[in-house]
């Protein structure tokens, strides 16, 4: 879906477009892939940007990869698929949207796809070994030093999923996790990264006996025993009790 039409002024987005872009896409409370892919397409070709269109660019993708998916609250394999092939169509992110985007799934989600979840650590370390992308937009990032900055994000990553946040770590975002320390150990991090890196080392080697969300496959099937109209759930329980109500009467009744 083309949304270039919608703009004032072909060469910037602003907050009087925003306003308009926000009626389009949310009228029907909905927001489909033909949507999601304009918005995206428009991110990409307009490089002057409002706040306003920042925010709304990860509201419509959060709520498309995360809210509208079923179950809701679960990201599918198939939208993680989808997200990382819009966002690194040159090979990395290139935006502090796209990179707020991806650590906003993650916090919002109940369950993110593992790889998805290191995606988002290597894009973090690529930015800090190379001293450029996403999160050079103050001009404070050094090559080749984590700073706070950096740290705070790879802490959002590593324990954004869930609303409690999570304590299992996955291996692969731990294998992320130990090449960025090996590339940095002579460099003078932030004294934050190392709290994230034995922490999260820490909670990878507990993590058989930590926090799990529910496999979205199983709230699936779970949802869809619930939506079974078939199932004669008041006959069920009716069988259950009245088995209950013949043991009282053989046993404890009986006395």
């Amino acid at each position: 879906m083309d949304f270039t039409h919608l703009l004032q002024d072909q060469s910037r987005i602003s907050d009087e477009d925003v306003i308009t872009f926000r009626r389009e896409v949310f009228e029907d409370m909905l927001v489909s892939r033909a949507e999601a892919e304009g918005v995206f397409a428009l991110n990409d070709s307009v490089e002057d940007t409002c706040k306003a269109w920042n925010d709304f660019f990860v509201e419509v993708m959060v709520d498309y990869c995360v809210n509208q998916a079923k179950p809701h609250g679960y990201m599918s394999d198939n939208n993680a698929d989808w997200l990382v092939a819009q966002i690194t169509k040159d090979g990395r992110l290139d935006s502090n949207s796209e990179l707020e985007l991806v650590v906003k799934v993650i916090e919002r989600a109940t369950q993110v796809p593992t790889l998805f979840a290191a995606f988002a650590l290597e894009q973090v370390a690529v930015a800090v070994l190379e001293g450029n992308g996403a999160l050079l937009c103050n001009n404070e990032l050094k090559a080749g030093v984590i700073g706070a900055p950096e740290a705070n994000l790879l802490r959002r990553v590593m324990y954004g999923v869930g609303a409690e946040g999570r304590l299992a770590v996955s291996k692969e975002e731990v294998e992320v996790l130990f090449e960025l320390n090996d590339m940095t150990i002579e460099a003078e991090n932030h004294a934050e990264w190392s709290d994230v890196f034995i922490k999260a080392v820490s909670c990878h080697l507990m993590s058989a006996g930590g926090y799990h969300a529910i496999d979205r496959k199983e709230v699936m099937r779970r949802e869809a025993w619930l939506d079974d109209t078939t199932a004669d759930v008041s006959g069920m329980l009716s069988k259950t009790l009245s088995s209950v109500g013949d043991i009282m009467k053989g046993g404890f009744l009986a006395v």
